[in-house]
C-alpha cells in the first residue's frame, strides 16, 4: 500500500474488494471482476473521470469505487468523481431516476482527518426532514454515499466498528512496514497482505511504484512550502496568533511553526 499501483494490486481481487466494500458501507455486492483505472468512455462532461478500482453489481443495482487519493489530492475532487459517476448511471436513462446506487471509497494514506477522532467521513445524498433531521421514510431507500477515510493515525478514532478498524490499521501498517498477520481476525485482511508482498511486486511494478513515490514527494513538497508561506504570512500580519491557531489552519507541526517565528526574528 506504499502507492497507488500497490493499492490497485491488492484490492483488485474480487472476494477482498467484496468483504472491503461490505465493512465500509454495509452493501453485499456480487461482482465478477474488480477493473483497474477504469474511465467512461464518453464521458459525461468534458473533463474525464478516471476510478483506480471499480465494481458493478448488476443484479443489485449497485456501482463501488475505490481510490487511493495522493497528499496533495483535495476533498473537492473526489466529490466532483462521485457526481460524474451518479450522472453516468442515467446517461442513457429516459428519466432523471437513478437506476443505481453508487458508493465512492476514497483512502488518504498520507494525510491526517480534518476531524480531529474522526478516521471515517460521509458525504451522502439523502432528503431529510428539515424540522428534526429525520431521515423521511420511503424516499431514497439506498442513498449514494462518498466516503472519505483516513489511515495515517489508525488509534485516532475509537468509536468505529472493529471490521473498520482492522481495515485502517492494516493499510496502515503496510506503509509502516509493520505488518503482523496474527493480529488480525479478517480473513481478507491476511490475504491482503500476502497479495502485496514485495516478493509478488513485478519489477514492472516496482519502477511504477518509484515513479509514483517521486511524484508524490514532490507533491507533499510543493504544498509544504505553501503551507509555510501561507503561516509565515499569518506570523507577519498578527504577530499574536498562537501556534495552535496556525496549526489549525495550515496542518502544519508545532515544531515547524516554531522554527519559522524563531526565523522570523532573526
Amino acid at each position: 500500500m506504499s502507492s497507488g499501483t500497490i493499492f490497485k494490486k491488492g484490492f483488485s481481487d474480487v472476494d477482498i474488494f467484496t468483504k472491503l466494500v461490505f465493512d465500509f458501507t454495509g452493501a453485499s455486492i456480487k461482482i465478477d471482476e474488480v477493473e483497474n483505472e477504469k474511465a467512461f468512455v464518453e464521458p459525461v462532461v468534458n473533463v474525464a473521470t478516471k476510478f483506480d478500482l471499480f465494481a458493478e453489481d448488476k443484479k443489485n443495482r449497485i456501482i463501488v469505487e475505490a481510490q487511493h487519493a495522493n497528499y496533495g489530492d483535495n476533498f473537492e475532487r473526489f466529490f466532483y468523481d462521485h457526481q460524474i459517476a451518479m450522472a453516468e448511471t442515467i446517461a442513457s436513462s429516459e428519466t432523471y431516476r437513478f437506476p443505481k446506487t453508487v458508493y465512492t471509497l476514497v483512502f488518504f494514506t498520507d494525510r491526517l482527518s480534518p476531524v480531529g477522532g474522526k478516521n471515517i467521513l460521509v458525504h451522502d445524498a439523502q432528503m431529510r426532514d428539515i424540522i428534526d433531521d429525520e431521515v423521511v421514510k420511503g424516499v431514497f431507500l439506498r442513498k449514494h454515499r462518498l466516503f472519505f477515510i483516513f489511515t495515517k493515525n489508525p488509534e485516532a478514532d475509537t468509536r468505529g466498528s472493529e471490521e473498520r478498524r482492522e481495515w485502517i490499521k492494516a493499510i496502515h501498517a503496510t506503509l509502516s512496514g509493520t505488518v503482523c498477520k496474527n493480529e488480525y481476525s479478517n480473513v481478507q485482511i491476511k490475504r491482503l497482505f500476502d497479495r502485496i508482498a514485495a516478493d509478488k511486486t513485478t519489477a514492472e511494478e516496482r519502477a511504477k511504484m518509484k515513479d509514483e513515490r517521486n511524484h508524490d514527494t514532490a507533491i507533499k513538497e510543493a504544498v509544504h512550502k505553501e503551507l509555510l508561506k501561507t503561516a509565515r504570512n499569518l506570523i507577519i500580519r498578527n504577530g499574536e496568533i498562537s501556534n495552535s491557531d496556525i496549526f489549525e489552519i495550515t496542518g502544519l507541526s508545532l515544531n515547524d511553526i516554531q522554527d519559522l517565528r524563531n526565523n522570523l526574528k532573526d
